[in-house]
């Protein structure tokens, strides 16, 4: 906690609607849970961590750095088309210690 994580992702995508946010995720969900309630209504309250948007080239790396303020349950999330038809994946789980 408080520290500060550079994620360095490369976009697949060929669109230009696609980013990378790391969200806390409520404590005691599984991934599994998570996954079946889809990420929007896991976290429900839209609040990131951070969030950068995907690079339009694909292929092209990218960093984003998060400092973290809470501990807890986090993951990376990959959107796509974001807005009213917006849909995500998690990449990845990791739990934020002190």
């Amino acid at each position: 906690m408080g520290s500060e994580v550079t994620f360095t992702y490369t976009n697949e995508s060929d669109t230009t609607g696609a980013g990378f946010a790391v969200w806390k995720f409520p404590e005691g969900l599984t991934s599994e849970e998570i996954f079946e309630q889809g990420i929007f209504n896991a976290t429900n309250d839209g609040s990131s961590t951070d969030f950068v948007s995907a690079p339009t080239v694909i292929g092209q790396e990218y960093e984003l750095p998060v400092t973290f303020a809470d501990t807890g349950q986090h993951g990376v999330v990959c959107f796509v088309s974001p807005g009213p038809e917006a849909g995500s994946d998690y990449v990845t789980m990791f739990t934020v210690i002190e």
